[in-house]
């Protein structure tokens, strides 16, 4: 019987909804009408070699101020597909995913490739560091053969500083946080000579307390104290020619890596019998040369980046026991890129072409103690040299078809 009563009632209630939605048009309340809205936008371009609209986000300065973006990690909330590891261990060990392709750990070549201003870094474990004065960030969300002259199969990750004018700039960032967290960052650009000679230099500063108590040695083993610095002078000694002279110092105190015990009541805690300690420094200077011509645009990148992890000192066991590894690694990466293109990217046919050169030396000494001394030491010479380019065509109303080749040799 209650049931019945349900159905009853549903079956009331919906006659009534129906008497409702099919009364008269005059007894219900005058529609207004709302004033027509216009929508205004741009077609799409066509494929062309120096964009792409498929593949690619590009982040502005504006953009990256209002999302707080400032590191490589906080493109994982940004780019679908994409990756950042992170191991604790500084930029030893860290990696860079996209679409399921990333480097292997150790100085592997880097599946996503990472260019500042144009200048190449040699595989993932040299990238340190935050952006700084950066203009746009722009992610290539596929390979780029023909693009760039460093092979890039998964992505790459394309970083433009912004660039000193005649006006004189100036710019002051100060945060804090807990565990006495500070961050300094600055900026200072303007012309020494206006309309040819221009300069700027940015910095940052940071340091926090430490995580993790040491019971054993009753220290706390992890502060850390990061300066990074990169200075630029700019010439144009007439309207065909850009001429930038690029330097960069970075000097990065871990402290210690954060490797604790999961099996411990408390995770902030160690009982390391060694004063653990973890530093890294790099420093590189690049020549970029661009000229611009009637109908012609080429440019020549010239780099050298020097990285180094002195020391690397951790305690495996994470106990007193004389259980004991003592790194010290360093790569040192000379590179010489060249682009031609014309000079608009709006002709029947656009191509661009160009040759890579890169020369890398890596050196790493390996000492542990476990009741006895084990040392290995490796040495390890990598040369690399390719042909890169593609070529779009428009003849016909259908996007540009674009072909891209890259020929690359590699001697060890």
């Amino acid at each position: 019987m209650k049931l019945k009563a349900r159905i009853i009632t549903w079956q009331v209630i919906s006659l009534m909804l129906s008497l409702v939605v099919y009364l008269p048009a005059s007894s219900r309340a005058a529609l207004s009408e709302l004033d027509p809205v216009t929508i205004l936008a741009e077609p799409i371009p066509s494929a062309s070699l120096n964009a792409s609209t498929t593949h690619q986000n590009q982040f502005s300065e504006q953009r990256l101020i209002e999302r707080g973006m400032t590191t490589y990690s906080d493109l994982n909330r940004q780019i679908a597909n994409f990756h950042f590891i992170d191991a604790g261990v500084g930029s030893y060990t860290q990696g860079f995913s996209l679409r399921g392709l990333t480097n292997t750990d150790i100085f592997s070549d880097p599946a996503v490739v990472i260019y500042i201003d144009d200048v190449p870094y040699s595989n993932a474990g040299t990238v340190m560091g935050n952006w700084l004065n950066a203009e746009t960030v722009t992610v290539y969300r596929g390979p780029e053969p023909g693009r760039l002259g460093k092979n890039a199969y998964a992505g790459a990750i394309v970083i433009n500083s912004k660039q000193p004018s005649n006006t004189l700039r100036t710019a002051l960032s100060y945060e804090t946080g807990t565990y006495a967290q500070q961050k300094v960052t600055t900026t200072l650009s303007g012309a020494l000579v206006n309309d040819q000679v221009y300069a700027s230099v940015s910095g940052e500063y940071q340091a926090r307390d430490a995580f993790l108590y040491n019971s054993y040695l009753n220290t706390t083993p992890d502060e850390q104290e990061h300066v990074t610095g990169q200075a630029m002078l700019k010439w144009l000694p007439n309207s065909a020619f850009d001429i930038r002279l690029i330097v960069t110092q970075q000097d990065f105190d871990y402290g210690a890596t954060r490797w604790v015990n999961l099996a411990s009541p408390d995770f902030f805690t160690v009982t390391s019998n060694v004063d653990e300690q973890l530093e890294q420094q790099a420093d590189s200077q690049a020549l970029r040369i661009a000229y611009t011509g009637d109908d012609y645009q080429w440019l020549s990148v010239s780099s050298r980046r020097y990285w180094s992890m002195n020391p690397n000192v951790e305690d495996f066991d994470l106990t007193p026991e004389p259980l004991l590894r003592e790194q010290t690694l360093s790569e040192q990466a000379y590179s010489q890129e060249w682009r031609l293109q014309p000079k608009a990217f709006n002709s029947t046919w656009d191509w661009q072409i160009g040759l890579f050169y890169s020369h890398i030396e890596k050196q790493g000494v390996v000492n542990s103690w476990f009741y006895d001394i084990f040392v290995q030491k490796c040495v390890k010479t990598t040369q690399h040299k390719s042909i890169f380019g593609l070529r779009a065509s428009r003849l016909s109303r259908f996007p540009a078809h674009q072909t891209l080749f890259s020929v690359t040799h590699r001697l060890y």
